[in-house]
């Protein structure tokens, strides 16, 4: 196996644990014999019925471009998940869900004083 390779298979593995958290789930399988580096990512944290998010590699040896498109969309999804979950993100959420729930309130009002 090509230091390649290996390189970036370690920065896989390194990005799985490194992102791990209560609503970010990565589960990484490494097979050297068949070539295959299989990531399956659960976005909102692993449940029994949960879907993953299947990221999945065969490489050929010196052929990095298949484990190179796991490291980008995994690199995708850490972003995004970070994103989702940032304190302002929240917040702005939060308050969404606020405004709309005001908005349903005031139409039920409007409606009863009909």
């Amino acid at each position: 196996m090509k230091q390649s390779d290996k390189d970036l298979i370690l920065k896989i593995t390194k990005l799985c644990l490194d992102s791990t958290c209560d609503t970010f789930h990565p589960f990484i399988d490494y097979a050297p014999h068949a070539k295959m580096l299989d990531v399956r990512v659960y976005v909102d944290g692993w449940s029994g019925r949960g879907k993953p998010i299947f990221l999945g590699a065969y490489y050929q040896q010196g052929d990095i471009k298949m484990l190179q498109l796991v490291h980008d969309e995994l690199v995708k999804l850490i972003n995004d998940h970070e994103f989702r979950y940032s304190p302002a993100q929240i917040a702005k959420t939060k308050a969404g869900k606020t405004a709309n729930k005001i908005a349903e309130l005031k139409q039920e009002i409007a409606e009863l004083e009909k």
